[in-house]
């Protein structure tokens, strides 16, 4: 019996040291396990991405039980912070261990931050696949859940950042992830939000092979203006997204702070597809590599669009327009038909104008264009660089009056009221057209009792072209025919 009870005493000691010695390994403030750990995990976390690694401490946590990293963080050469991690937890399934397969149930990551290029991204990619390389071949890691919260990448060239990033990622059937998060954009004034609803192929899981994903919605939104993506996706593949766009000029304008139009409640719409080549060439060259097929309609200030595209010259007015767009983003090409209503056209005043138009490669041209004008009609062709920095009209008309060509060219001579008729053409960059053109004065009673003999004037001729630098109009032939007189002219007037 005193056998039994000293045995029990000892077992008893034996329990206590062992639970002293468990709870001193484990706690998560132990720095003798902390600084252990760190000799293991650290330097298998920079041979896989090639980046020194440090950490505040490493720990492990008994109930529930998982493993713990405090502020990961990894340098480049120049101790420049690329990728820090305020916490990370790992929970492993401790059964999963016995059967060969190891099964983490659930990773969860706060407050990462990442600051990324294309020569980063590469050198991490390129080590990990030396890493995986150098491991034993086996079934691998399979990760069932990872919770992503208050995330921050960079794009460091292009100074985009994407902030309050959120990511829930669940194996099922597929590996269902859910993604959300919010930009500025350079020169933009309100915040873009985008949510994005992504599904992988199992195997993914299993093998680690980057394959096709299945985007089922992918969301890019400010204001009430709206970008939708979906589609099957496959990064190392050519692939095409479901595209559908809703522009709200409410939202433009506020966004690029337009001074121009501000009451304007104009829409763009647009729905077709988006293509994206293999990314293989890099994040950079994305916007090279995107195109897109489209039908777009749009309802807006023209003014406002000027302003957007920072162009500076006088083009105002009410804009309707269908068109078929196709390209990339750094070279679209755009065909369709527009409506303009009470506009101003490079300081020519429009009442309604109808056109067909196209662009690429930065110019603008108009074709197949009738105006309602100053009382008359008028048919036109127009080519215009965006930016402007010279542009080519050629405009024939009828039935306009004549005050208000007169007012264009900057002649204010007293004349009876009449209608003129002409063809002039225009190229450079301040308005200067030269041409031709046929006034007949309306009605006689005024001639008949003025004295003036201006007012007898019943029809001009003339050849003409005007200096708008120097508001200067030269008359190569200036012909008139009145009840009481001809005249035949040539020279300047200012």
């Amino acid at each position: 019996m005193k056998k039994t009870i000293k045995l029990l005493k000892y077992l008893s000691y034996l329990g206590i040291v062992f639970l002293f010695i468990f709870a001193f390994l484990f706690i998560p403030e132990n720095p003798y396990l902390s600084n252990y750990l760190k000799k293991i995990v650290l330097p298998e976390i920079q041979s896989a991405s090639g980046y020194p690694a440090t950490s505040d401490r490493i720990y492990l946590h008994v109930f529930p039980l998982y493993a713990g990293i405090k502020n990961l963080s990894l340098m480049d050469e120049k101790g420049n912070r690329i990728i820090r991690i305020g916490s990370v937890k790992v929970y492993p399934e401790l059964s999963s261990f016995l059967t060969g397969r190891p099964v983490i149930k659930r990773i969860s990551v706060r407050d990462p931050y990442l600051a990324m290029n294309d020569e980063r991204v590469q050198f991490i990619v390129e080590n990990f696949k030396e890493y995986k390389g150098r491991e034993k071949t086996g079934q691998g890691i399979l990760i069932k859940h990872i919770d992503v919260s208050r995330g921050e990448f960079i794009w460091e060239p292009e100074a985009l950042t994407i902030k309050n990033i959120r990511l829930d990622g669940r194996l099922r059937e597929e590996i269902g992830i859910n993604l959300s998060g919010e930009t500025m954009l350079p020169g933009f004034k309100k915040s873009i939000a985008f949510r994005a609803e992504l599904a992988l192929p199992l195997r993914m899981a299993y093998q680690g092979i980057l394959e096709e994903i299945n985007i089922k919605d992918i969301r890019l939104l400010s204001g009430r203006s709206e970008l939708t993506l979906s589609g099957r996706f496959n990064p190392l593949k050519e692939s095409q997204l479901k595209m559908a766009l809703k522009v709200f000029m409410d939202d433009v304008i506020e966004g690029l702070s337009i001074k121009a139009a501000p009451e304007d409640k104009g829409y763009l719409k647009a729905k077709g597809y988006l293509g994206v080549k293999s990314l293989s060439s890099g994040i950079s060259e994305f916007l090279s590599r995107v195109y897109f097929n489209l039908e777009a309609e749009g309802d807006m200030r023209l003014e406002n669009l000027m302003e957007a595209l920072a162009v500076k010259e006088k083009l105002i007015g009410d804009l309707k327009f269908n068109a078929k767009v196709h390209g990339t983003p750094l070279s679209p090409i755009l065909g369709g038909r527009a409506w303009l209503r009470k506009g101003n056209l490079f300081e020519v005043e429009i009442n309604e104008l109808k056109t067909d138009f196209s662009y690429n490669d930065g110019r603008l041209l108009f074709s197949h264009a009738f105006a309602e004008l100053y009382g008359g009609r008028a048919t036109a062709e127009a080519e215009i660089p965006i930016p402007v920095h010279d542009f080519r009209l050629h405009i024939s008309a009828e039935g306009v009056s004549d005050k208000a060509i007169m007012g264009l060219i900057g002649l204010n001579v007293a004349i009876p009221d009449g209608e003129v008729e002409g063809e002039f053409v225009h190229s450079g960059k301040i308005f200067s057209p030269a041409g031709w053109f046929l006034y007949r004065a309306k009605g006689d009673s005024k001639r008949q009792k003025s004295l003036n003999p201006l007012d007898s004037l019943k029809e001009v001729r003339g050849e003409f072209i005007y200096n708008g630098e120097y508001r200067i109009v030269t008359f190569n032939v200036l012909d008139g025919d009145s009840a009481i007189f001809s005249l035949t002219a040539r020279g300047l007037y200012r």
